[in-house]
């Protein structure tokens, strides 16, 4: 039985050997991807950083922009009613002369017939 037990182990080891050896050696090209996989990580982590600080500057000068052209525009609407404004009350004097000399027209004629 001893001896069935070391040929059968004699025959057996070179394949326990090559097990062991492909275990260990499978051990070490797993570290390797796992350890590739956290520098990927992080290079990916480290690139949407930069792209989203890119994306806020991007959103902050279009925020800055819009924001300057609304202040600009209601300027600029503020400064069309100023004058529109004026101009009324530049017309109205006229409108008052007008209608003052429609009236007096309208008078002559009712006069005159």
């Amino acid at each position: 039985m001893t001896t069935d037990f070391l040929i059968d182990t004699a025959t057996n080891f070179p394949f326990l050997g090559w097990m062991i050896y492909q275990y260990m050696h499978q051990s070490k090209i797993n570290e390797a991807q796992r350890e590739e996989m956290r520098e990927l990580r992080q290079e990916t982590k480290q690139e949407e950083k930069a792209l989203r600080q890119r994306y806020d500057k991007v959103i902050g000068d279009l925020q800055t922009d819009r924001d300057a052209l609304v202040s600009d525009l209601a300027k600029k609407t503020e400064s069309l009613e100023r004058s529109i404004k004026k101009i009324f009350a530049i017309l109205e004097p006229l409108r008052q002369q007008i209608e003052r000399q429609r009236i007096k027209e309208e008078i002559q004629k009712e006069h005159a017939s």
